[in-house]
């Protein structure tokens, strides 16, 4: 396999992995090794890295970030309950000579299956995967693994009023006035690292407030991975860490992400208390605002079909897991 060089390290690959990124117009920011690096050092201990750096003609066409966990299966680095899209890194044009080499990889190892969760819909991996096991006679399972609800973002604020259906803007506009009549309220953004460390703790209150689901998945070991996730993004200034305060108490709270010209909205939280104002949706609208007046192209708010994003204005994309065995 003289075209597969195979890192057991991210140090050794980093300078190539962001190289190869630079060259995918449309990639997500949990294909940054930052992520990866940061997902590995909390969750990455019963597996071991098998980076594949992939060339064609002596020249990189991608990365393929495997792991190869205890019990012999491949899977990419991350995992469904924190991750919204996994995904390989490849070059665009050169997808047929990058599946080539993951077949002749998995074909050549003491491993009997590839699972990848998490893959967009546009993605090149399902018909690539698909044709790489029929090729070889290895069974292929495609399923549909949940909804990433996004919105394409129009030029202003208002536009974006036009596109939403009459009563999700009759609401929307409602609710705003009534924050507005029924409370002295203020908007926080944090983006540098010293405000986000000394914000966490407020966040964790107002995520574990809003339901039991997320008081449950706020483990010990989740706060230290959602600390350091946004600790390390803030270095690159893609951290946004939001709070809306009334009366000088804070009532709500939400995580976004700005990379790569898309808001990803990876988490929120707010006091019941206040539930009447709906703070936890206007801070998020709010966010939304700030998105369209710093001209993203798009507000991805990510895994789950939870109503609110509906009322926002998202529309569905779905997410599939593949699985390709050896017979």
């Amino acid at each position: 396999m003289e075209n597969i060089k195979i890192h057991e390290s991210f140090e050794s690959v980093s300078d190539t992995w962001k190289s190869i990124l630079s060259q995918i117009p449309k990639h997500s920011i949990f294909q940054t090794i930052e992520w990866q690096k940061t997902w590995f050092s909390i969750f990455g201990e019963n597996n071991i890295l098998n980076i594949l750096e992939i060339s064609n003609n002596d020249e990189v066409i991608g990365i393929a970030p495997f792991l190869l966990s205890k019990d012999n299966k491949l899977t990419l680095i991350g995992s469904k309950d924190v991750y919204d899209y996994q995904d390989f890194l490849v070059v665009p044009n050169y997808e047929q000579e990058f599946f080539n080499e993951i077949g002749l990889y998995f074909q050549s190892i003491n491993c009997t299956s590839i699972e990848i969760n998490s893959i967009p819909e546009n993605s090149a991996t399902l018909s690539f995967m698909s044709k790489l096991a029929e090729s070889n006679q290895w069974n292929f399972e495609q399923y549909s693994e949940d909804v990433c609800p996004l919105m394409e973002l129009p030029e202003d604020w208002e536009s974006y009023f036009s596109i939403l259906n009459k009563k999700d803007r009759h609401e929307l506009r409602r609710k705003f006035r009534r924050l507005d009549d029924q409370s002295e309220h203020t908007i926080q953004q944090f983006t540098t690292t010293e405000e986000i460390t000394n914000s966490m703790d407020d966040f964790f209150v107002l995520m574990s407030k809003s339901g039991h689901h997320k008081a449950e998945f706020l483990t010990p070991v989740m706060k230290v991975y959602f600390e350091k996730l946004c600790v390390e993004l803030s270095k690159e200034n893609w951290t946004r860490l939001y709070f809306m305060e009334i009366d000088n108490k804070k009532v709500s709270a939400c995580i976004a992400f700005d990379y790569n010209n898309i808001r990803y909205l990876y988490n929120s939280g707010f006091d019941p208390d206040y539930q009447h104002l709906s703070c936890g949706l206007l801070l998020n609208a709010t966010s939304l605002k700030d998105s369209i007046e710093h001209n993203f192209e798009c507000f991805d708010f990510l895994r789950g079909d939870e109503s609110y994003k509906y009322h926002l204005g998202a529309q569905d994309t779905t997410i599939y897991t593949i699985k390709l065995m050896k017979k």
